[in-house]
């Protein structure tokens, strides 16, 4: 997701959790918890580390709520005129005093800045965190064995008011339970050192960074023509609106279904051609019938694509951009088209 959207996708979640007070939302984290699976083993030591990330609280969302609009209206004079990463976070820039006051609560520590200071991120002692954070964080596991999973959380955090008010989201406090999954749980570190090793290739749907993209992520894969999809139209004008191909061997059937159904066509004009072969009157005639058909198809085919949604090669080995933000605009929810590389 785009890091200059406003609001954050979690944030209603924990804006709901706050104001229910702190024994509250602490009670239902746990029978939610309980619900799904997950024991709480405990206190974690406070020697141990936990990374946290704080997504600074973002500007100007009338404005930018305002621009979607606009960009989505025939009406307007900016219809179409979708803004671009830059100018999208230009225009929800964090205020430099909130940033302030994030840099402070974790002054001392090695800090990590994405989208000039839009999210910050640390890694500390479970036991600073505590201190900083209020409550203490607890470990919850669920499953056992090699499928054994364990997360950190704080349900009974009692964040100072100034450090809460100047961020939209605080992870892990504001973060949900993992949903069930067949698959272990990673870390952030292990999951970018798995993306050095994924080949894939993403689009967007229409114009714009404003719009969420959909990527195809092929874990090893050794053959980096898997990703010939992804330099060829897609969306509505390829191979199938608001749909992405989940692997590298469906994406490999969809172009060969596209590219056979183009031998297809070109082989009903050979053979239309061919048949009135012993008729130059004829054969001229429909050769030049299939060749206005043909010019008229790529016309039409040429202007539809000039708004239909784009794709984009990614080179192979090369991990795709963390668009790591969970904050969309209240009211408006982001199209899901698939599955985004993480």
């Amino acid at each position: 997701m785009h890091p200059g959207l406003v609001a954050a996708l979690l944030a209603g979640a924990a804006a709901a959790a706050h104001s229910s007070g702190g024994g509250g939302a602490a009670e239902a984290f746990r029978r939610n918890a309980a619900v799904q699976g997950w024991r709480d083993e405990g206190p974690v030591a406070e020697g141990e580390e936990v990374e946290l990330d704080f997504w600074v609280k973002l500007t100007h969302k009338d404005a930018l709520r305002q621009a979607l609009e606009d960009v989505s209206n025939p009406d307007s004079p900016d219809y179409g005129h979708y803004l671009t990463k830059e100018e999208a976070d230009a225009l929800v820039a964090p205020a430099p005093e909130d940033i302030a006051t994030v840099r402070r609560a974790i002054r001392g520590f090695d800090v990590k800045e994405q989208n000039k200071g839009a999210i910050l991120s640390t890694t500390v002692p479970v036991g600073f965190a505590n201190r900083l954070l209020g409550g203490k964080f607890m470990r919850f596991c669920r499953g056992a064995g090699e499928h054994r999973a364990c997360v950190l959380r704080n349900p009974i955090a009692e964040v100072p008011s100034a450090l809460r008010d100047a961020c939209d989201v605080i992870s892990p406090l504001d973060e949900p339970l993992p949903p069930a999954h067949p698959g272990p749980i990673i870390g952030r570190s292990q999951s970018l050192q798995l993306a050095g090793e994924v080949q894939g290739c993403c689009f967007s749907i229409g114009y714009g960074a404003l719009m969420r993209p959909c990527c195809l992520s092929t874990q090893r894969a050794g053959d980096a023509g898997a990703c010939k999809v992804g330099r060829r139209l897609g969306g509505a004008t390829g191979y199938r609106a608001g749909a992405c191909p989940q692997t590298a061997e469906q994406a490999a059937d969809w172009l060969a279904a596209q590219e056979g159904a183009g031998s297809a066509a070109s082989a009903v004009g050979v053979s239309t051609a061919e048949s009135h072969a012993g008729d130059p009157g004829l054969a001229a005639g429909g050769i030049a019938v299939v060749g206005l058909v043909a010019a008229c198809a790529l016309a039409s085919m040429a202007s539809f694509w000039a708004w239909a949604a784009r794709w984009t090669s990614e080179d192979a080995g090369r991990p795709f951009e963390r668009l790591n933000s969970p904050r969309i605009l209240p009211g408006h929810t982001i199209p899901q088209l698939g599955t985004a590389a993480e």
